[in-house]
């Protein structure tokens, strides 16, 4: 079941799985790696945040840096990307969202429970991206969520 992320007490929290957690995590729910030569335009896909977007300092900021660490995702949802190139250096892809839905989410490390902590839409960005961290969308797992900003 996914829960909002407002709506935690503080004993509540999720303690946001970490990189390693998160691909466990998908490995034991049965998720698979994007075959992304095999990706097609439109298809939702999920990508693994590395810790260093999750950091106190980190240059990427979605809104949720300043909320506590409870609230930075560990994994997003791009809804219908537009564009999933390979990098020169074969390690990477670039991804471009269009200005598709991207939802964000919290996987609590305590009871492998994801929690939806923001969505957003019309926002476009291109960023570089680990291979090994595109896996196919696992919409049992990570639905699409609603389109207003939950942050």
């Amino acid at each position: 079941m996914v829960e909002g992320g407002e709506n935690f007490r503080n004993a509540d929290r999720p303690v946001s799985m970490d990189e390693s957690g998160t691909v466990a995590f998908l490995r034991d729910a049965g998720v698979q790696l994007l075959a992304a030569e095999q990706w097609k335009e439109g298809e939702s896909i999920l990508y693994i945040f590395p810790e260093e977007f999750r950091e106190d300092n980190s240059v990427f900021d979605i809104g949720v840096l300043s909320t506590g660490k409870h609230r930075r995702p560990s994994i997003a949802r791009l809804d219908a990307p537009k564009a999933l190139r390979p990098s020169q250096d074969r390690d990477h892809f670039r991804i471009d969202n269009g200005e598709s839905q991207v939802d964000y989410y919290v996987i609590d490390a305590r009871t492998k429970q994801p929690h939806l902590v923001r969505s957003s839409t019309g926002k476009r960005f291109s960023y570089k991206v680990r291979r090994e961290y595109l896996y196919q969308a696992a919409d049992h797992l990570f639905p699409k969520g609603n389109l207003r900003d939950e942050h």
